[in-house]
């Protein structure tokens, strides 16, 4: 950490990175935008509490990093599965069979329990906000973006005291 001097000495300074600042990468498809974000700013202060004697040195930081993660860990059924059609592949073909026909067949319940259907009603309404992808004949991917907010604050405070001409006491805050 700087200490502070004789003189009163200070500065202010920001690093700013957005999409409307940023020039997109070569290794980047076009036309999608940079979608790295961050401010950076803050402020430093220095000067004699005490001329020759005592001194002070504060700093002042703070670091935003706001973004997108994608989250892709999310499987669900897809429509036709949540309705009792299920597909599997033997000897390279693709065959479906409807469990419900199959359970009622054998004397059991041949309909979807309504609690049951309320969820699944609901986890398909729930993926009208990101995208899906198929990954198997009964199953997809929902993929979606959760916005995330990074901020951190650095504050630096140092106090210095000259004993003597070759003793200094000091005290820094990080």
């Amino acid at each position: 950490t700087k200490s502070g001097t004789n003189d009163f000495h200070g500065n202010v300074y920001e690093y700013l990175q957005n999409n409307a600042t940023d020039a997109r990468s070569l290794l980047q498809p076009a036309p999608q935008a940079n979608i790295f974000r961050q401010n950076q700013f803050g402020a430093t202060l220095g000067g004699p509490i005490k001329k020759d004697k005592t001194f002070f040195f504060v700093n002042y930081e703070e670091l935003h990093q706001p973004s997108d993660v994608t989250r892709n860990n999310r499987t669900i059924l897809n429509p036709a599965a949540m309705a009792g059609d299920y597909s599997y592949v033997s000897g390279g073909v693709t065959h479906t069979i409807n469990v419900l026909q199959l359970a009622a067949a054998n004397g059991q319940q041949g309909s979807i329990d309504p609690l049951v259907a309320k969820m699944m009603a609901d986890i398909r309404g729930a993926v009208a906000g990101g995208s899906l992808q198929d990954i198997d004949p009964n199953l997809q991917r929902f993929a979606f973006n959760v916005p995330v907010q990074s901020m951190r604050r650095y504050p630096t405070f140092r106090l210095d005291y000259n004993l003597t001409d070759r003793h200094r006491a000091s005290f820094a805050y990080n």
